[in-house]
């Protein structure tokens, strides 16, 4: 099915649901318009609600727009929350790098051939050895300080969420988590953590990671707001996923 939108038209996924009741459409990072659908819902139905969303449809693909024209990584990137500009350097080595100065606040790629595609994947695949390094020092420290112990953590592609916590002793991190504050990556690993105490949202849960992080509610309200980054280096390759270096044993 395609939408007719002022801007030409627009692919949309439909999904029918058998325990669904309305028909809803999201829009995903990506800018992939999904209607999903009770299970026996009319193509004219389906049409008629698709219909009367198409202004903000469109209005949402543009913002999303904006919004990554904004944060272009090859320009500016965020590393840590901190915000460095990006320099692309002439290189003779087949090889290409990735340094960061720093001093300068400025992560210097350099690579012979330097299409966007080849950039983008060096430095993908830079960040996500950078995020496994650091973060998993963080949750090292954090299962010390809790003294919640896993199984292993994952370093995930995920599309929709910062992070989970299965039943398994495991918990995964998107490894886009490097460019945010270090105060909110670590509100992220203790959440997590938590998850393998109480596998919910509940007024214990809550108090459990209050315990650690007392301003839990403006790091989760800090990442919600800042939600984009998880479509950042999207495309870029398949999507991966680490274990760690060193599984975290049970103690």
């Amino acid at each position: 099915m395609t939408l007719p939108l002022k801007r030409g038209k627009q692919p949309c996924t439909i999904i029918f649901r058998k325990n669904q009741k309305y028909i809803n459409i999201r829009i995903t990072r990506e800018g992939q318009v999904i209607l999903s659908a009770p299970r026996g819902t009319t193509m004219k139905e389906i049409e008629a609600a698709a219909s009367r969303k198409l202004n903000w449809i469109e209005g949402h693909i543009l913002k999303l727009e904006k919004g990554y024209a904004d944060l272009d990584p090859l320009k500016q990137l965020f590393l840590m929350g901190k915000s460095l500009t990006v320099a692309i350097a002439p290189s003779n080595k087949k090889r290409g790098r990735v340094v960061l100065d720093a001093a300068n606040e400025t992560l210097i790629i350099e690579l012979k051939h330097r299409s966007r595609v080849t950039l983008m994947l060096l430095l993908k695949g830079w960040l996500e050895k950078t995020a496994r390094r650091y973060l998993q020092e963080r949750v090292s420290y954090w299962t010390r300080e809790t003294g919640i112990s896993i199984n292993r953590v994952f370093f995930r592609n995920q599309h929709t969420r910062w992070g989970s916590s299965s039943g398994r002793g495991n918990i995964s991190l998107n490894w886009r988590i490097i460019m945010i504050p270090p105060p909110v990556q670590d509100y992220l690993i203790i959440h997590e953590l938590v998850h393998q105490v109480h596998m919910n949202h509940s007024h214990k849960f809550w108090k459990k990671v209050g315990s650690y992080c007392s301003e839990y509610r403006e790091h989760d309200n800090w990442l919600k707001k800042n939600s984009i980054l998880m479509g950042l280096f999207r495309g870029q390759g398949p999507a991966s996923s680490y274990p760690s270096e060193e599984a975290l044993k049970r103690r």
